[in-house]
C-alpha cells in the first residue's frame, strides 16, 4: 500500500510539474507578444507626428534634425545634418551619409530615457563627483538639434559591467546609465558614416550620358550618349543606347551598360583634408575629365584631376555641386578615355533577313545574282496578292514565310529553316550561270549570316608607331562618318574588290529597298580592306571575301546526285585507271536473293563490308563538301597545296542503279553512275568528277574514308569477299597486314 501511494505521490509530482512548465512557456510567449506591441507602438509614435515625443520621459522628440559629436578637446568628429528628407555629413566633409548608419545613432538617441538613472545631488551625498563617472572630463559630447532647441551630452565612462555608459544629462542634474550601444553608435567614424558611391544615380535611371575629356594641347574630345527604346520585330521593345555627339550613330548598347554600371556605381576611396597644396595638385581646376549622368529630374557631374601622388592608381576627383576632395579608381575612369571609338556599335551592315528577296555580287565584270522564292508575289500596284486577311500562298513560289529573327543559321539548321532553303541562281547579265541552279541552304546561310555580323575590326596597324599616321587613321575600326569624294578615290572604291547589294521586299509595300556595301583592297601594305555603307567608311577583315564569290560553284546546291523513288543501287565497281589502262580493283553486286546493303552488311564486322556499306549510303544521296568552278574534264589535273605535281583521275567509281519500273508495259532498267576519282590527296582532300553533271567536287569524309578501305585492302593483297558466294574475310588490320602505309 505505501508503495502505490508512493508511486501515486510519484505521478501527481510529475504532472504538476509538466503543468508549471506548460504554464511557464505560456507566460513567456505572451511577454514576448507583448513587448513586440510596446516596441511597434514606440516605433510608430516615433516615426509619426514630427513634435511628438518618444516616451514621457525621453530627452529628445522624435524630429532630430542635427547631431554633431566632439571629442575630449572639444574638437568636433563628425556632423550630420537632415537636408530634403536625407540626411549629409556637414563635417569633416560634405557628403551624403548612410541612412543605415544615422538610423542607428538616431535610434540610440530616441530612446533615452530622463527618468532612469539618478541625480547627481544622490551621487555627491555618497561622496561621488562628476569624475567617477567620467563626466568632469567627457570622452565625447554630443548636440543634438530638435524642435525643442540644441541638447548637450556629455559621454562618460562605461560602467563596470561593461553594459552601459554613463551620460550626463542635458540639464546637467541627471546621472543615466545608457546602453553601451550608444557608445558604440556615436564612435562611428566619418568613413563609416558616408556613403560609399560617388553617383546618387543607379544605372536604370540614367537617360543621357556626357562626357568630355580634355588633352594636352587645348583640344578636347565631347561625347554624348542617349538612352532610347527600340521596338522588337517579335513584340515589346528593348533599352538601347546612341551617339547623339560627335555623330549621330547606333553605340554598342552592351558595353555602354557595363560601362555605365561601372562608373555609377565608382566608390571615393578617401577624401582629402582641406589642405591647398594638395587641393592645388589635385588638377581640378581644371578638370582632365568630366562626367555628366542626367537622370529624369536630377543630373550630376563628376569632375575628374590628376592622379594622387600617394597612390597613382587613383585619381582625385570632386562632384562639380560639391567642395569635397576625393580619389576614385584610375582604371573605371580611363575605360572612358576612348568612349568614341570602343563605345561605337561595330556591327554596322545589320538588317533583318526576314524581307531580303536578292543578293547581287559583283567582282569587276563578273556578276552573280541569288534569289530568293518563297516570298509572296506582287499585285502590279505593288501590294501583296491577298486572299481575305491572310497572304495568298502560291504553290510555284513556296508560302510566305515569317521566321522569328532567332531563325539563325548552325550546323543542320539551315537545312530546314525556310529563310534559306528557297534561294536559286538564276542566268543573268555578267553571270556564268547557263540554267536556273538552286542554292544550298547551308552557304547562302553562312553568307547571310557573315553580312548581318559584319562588323568594324582594328586593325594591328592602329597601334603600330612604325606607320605614318595617315596609314594608322586607315587601320581604326571607324575611319570616316561622312568620307569626302576624294577620300573615297583615295581609298580604292573606284576599283572595288566586291559590291555588294542586298534587295528587301516587304508585303504591301510598293517596289524594293536595296542596302549596298563596297567593299575596296587595303591602301597599302600593313592596313586592312575597307568597306562603304553610304558615305561611311569601316575597317573589316578580309575573311569576308571567303563568303563573296561570282562563281556559281560556290553557291549551287550540294547534292551532287540522289536515288529517285524507288530507285536501288545494285552494283559498285572501283577501278584504277591510267592514260592507256584500266584494272578492276573491286567490283561487287547486290545478291539477288538480298533486298538490300543494309541487312546484308550490317552485321559484317570486316573493314572491307563496313567500307562497302559507307559507299552505298553515301552515293544513294551523294553530297558535295563543295564544288571546283571546272566543269568535268576527262583530262582535268589539280595541283594539291601548289605542289608543282598536279595529280590526274586515278579511280573510277561506277554505281549500277536499278531504277523502279511502271508496270508491265514499262519494266525496270538499270542505269550506270560514273565518277573520277583523284587519289586521296590529304587526309580530307579527295576530288571527284562527275560527268552526267559536269562538275568537279570535293567528296566528303566519309567516302574519302570508305575509298581509302577498299583501296588499301586491294593494295594488301587482302581477300576481296564475293558476297554471292559468302567466304573467309582476312582483315587487312589484323595478323601479319600492316596497319598503315
Amino acid at each position: 500500500m505505501a508503495a502505490q501511494e508512493l508511486i501515486h505521490t510519484e505521478k501527481f509530482s510529475s504532472r504538476e510539474k509538466s503543468t508549471r512548465h506548460t504554464m511557464h512557456f505560456k507566460l513567456t510567449i505572451f511577454l514576448i507578444v507583448a513587448n513586440i506591441i510596446t516596441f511597434g507602438l514606440v516605433w510608430k509614435n516615433s516615426g509619426g507626428d514630427p513634435n511628438a515625443v518618444v516616451a514621457d520621459h525621453s530627452i529628445f522628440s522624435a524630429d532630430i534634425s542635427r547631431i554633431s559629436v566632439a571629442g575630449t578637446s572639444g574638437a568636433p568628429v563628425f556632423s550630420i545634418e537632415q537636408q530634403d528628407k536625407s540626411w549629409r555629413l556637414t563635417e569633416p566633409f560634405s557628403w551624403r551619409a548612410n541612412p543605415f548608419a544615422v538610423n542607428s545613432l538616431l535610434n540610440e538617441l530616441r530612446f533615452l530615457d530622463s527618468s532612469s538613472g539618478f541625480p547627481v545631488s544622490e551621487a555627491t551625498e555618497t561622496g561621488n563627483t562628476l569624475a567617477s563617472y567620467g563626466l568632469a572630463s567627457p570622452a565625447a559630447t554630443v548636440t543634438a538639434k530638435d524642435t525643442a532647441g540644441e541638447h548637450v551630452l556629455k559621454i562618460g565612462k562605461a560602467t563596470a559591467d561593461g553594459r552601459s555608459v554613463y551620460v550626463l544629462s542635458p540639464d546637467g542634474e541627471r546621472i543615466i546609465p545608457a546602453p553601451i550601444s550608444l557608445l558604440r553608435a556615436i564612435s562611428q567614424t566619418p568613413e563609416e558614416l558616408r556613403i560609399k558611391e560617388v553617383f546618387s544615380l543607379r544605372p536604370y535611371e540614367v537617360r543621357s550620358i556626357a562626357v568630355r575629356t580634355a588633352f594636352a594641347g587645348g583640344s578636347e574630345q565631347r561625347i554624348g550618349l542617349v538612352r532610347s527604346r527600340r521596338e522588337n520585330p517579335t513584340g515589346g521593345s528593348a533599352s538601347t543606347w546612341r551617339f547623339e555627339t560627335p555623330i549621330s550613330a547606333d553605340a554598342d548598347t552592351q558595353r555602354v551598360e557595363k560601362l555605365l554600371g561601372d562608373l555609377a556605381s565608382v566608390t571615393s576611396a578617401r577624401f582629402i583634408p582641406n589642405d591647398p597644396v594638395v587641393l592645388d595638385q589635385s588638377g581640378l581646376k581644371s578638370a582632365s575629365m568630366r562626367f555628366t549622368l542626367e537622370g529624369a529630374d536630377s543630373s550630376q557631374t563628376l569632375l575628374v584631376g590628376n592622379p594622387d601622388p600617394a597612390d597613382p592608381s587613383m585619381l582625385f576627383a570632386k562632384l562639380e555641386s560639391n567642395p569635397a576632395v576625393f580619389t576614385v579608381p584610375a582604371a573605371t575612369i580611363n575605360e572612358w578615355k576612348n568612349a568614341q571609338r570602343d563605345l561605337r556599335d561595330p556591327y554596322f551592315f545589320s538588317f533583318d533577313p526576314e524581307y531580303l528577296s536578292a543578293i547581287t555580287i559583283q567582282s569587276g565584270n563578273n556578276v552573280l545574282l541569288l534569289h530568293r522564292l518563297n516570298l509572296a508575289p506582287e499585285n502590279t500596284d505593288g501590294n501583296a496578292t491577298r486572299n481575305g486577311d491572310s497572304v495568298n500562298e502560291n504553290a510555284a513560289l513556296g508560302a510566305l514565310v515569317s521566321p522569328s529573327p532567332e531563325m539563325f543559321p548552325t550546323d543542320g539548321k539551315s537545312q530546314k529553316n525556310p529563310l534559306y532553303t528557297s534561294w536559286q541562281m538564276p542566268v543573268a547579265p555578267g553571270s556564268s550561270v547557263t540554267a536556273p541552279t538552286d542554292v544550298a541552304p547551308e552557304v547562302i546561310a553562312t553568307l547571310i549570316e557573315q553580312l548581318r555580323n559584319l562588323r568594324a575590326w582594328r586593325a594591328a596597324g592602329a597601334d603600330e608607331s612604325a606607320l605614318p599616321s595617315d596609314l594608322r587613321r586607315l587601320c581604326e575600326a571607324f575611319v570616316a562618318d561622312v568620307a569626302s569624294p576624294e577620300e573615297i578615290r583615295q581609298m580604292k572604291f573606284d576599283t572595288p574588290l566586291r559590291i555588294v547589294e542586298l534587295q528587301f521586299r516587304k508585303p504591301g509595300a510598293a517596289g524594293t529597298e536595296t542596302k549596298t556595301l563596297t567593299l575596296a583592297p587595303a591602301v597599302a601594305a600593313g592596313t586592312p580592306i575597307h568597306a562603304k555603307v553610304g558615305t561611311a567608311i569601316y575597317s573589316v577583315e578580309k575573311s569576308i571575301l571567303d563568303d563573296l564569290s561570282v562563281q556559281p560553284s560556290h553557291f549551287r546546291n550540294r547534292i551532287v546526285y540522289a536515288l529517285p523513288a524507288g530507285g536501288k543501287i545494285v552494283s559498285v565497281k572501283l577501278s584504277e585507271i591510267s592514260a592507256d589502262k584500266e584494272k578492276i580493283l573491286y567490283d561487287q553486286t547486290l545478291p539477288a536473293a538480298e533486298t538490300n546493303w543494309e541487312t546484308l552488311l550490317e552485321n559484317k564486322p570486316d573493314p572491307v563490308s563496313q567500307a562497302l556499306l559507307k559507299l552505298v549510303r553515301g552515293t544513294g544521296t551523294l553530297v558535295a563538301e563543295s564544288f571546283l568552278p571546272d566543269a568535268f574534264s576527262r583530262t582535268f589535273r589539280y595541283d594539291y597545296m601548289d605542289s608543282g605535281a598536279p595529280e590526274g583521275w586515278s579511280l573510277k567509281l561506277e554505281i549500277g542503279v536499278r531504277l523502279a519500273g511502271g508496270g508491265k508495259n514499262a519494266p525496270a532498267t538499270t542505269e550506270t553512275l560514273t565518277y573520277y576519282l583523284t587519289k586521296r590527296l590529304g587526309g580530307t582532300f579527295q576530288l571527284a568528277g562527275a560527268p552526267l553533271q559536269n562538275c568537279i567536287f570535293r567528296i566528303r569524309q566519309d567516302l574519302i574514308d570508305a575509298l581509302h578501305t577498299l583501296v588499301f585492302a586491294v593494295a594488301q593483297d587482302t581477300v576481296v569477299p564475293n558476297l554471292a558466294k559468302p567466304q573467309p574475310v582476312a582483315d587487312p588490320f589484323s595478323g601479319n597486314a600492316p596497319t598503315s602505309r
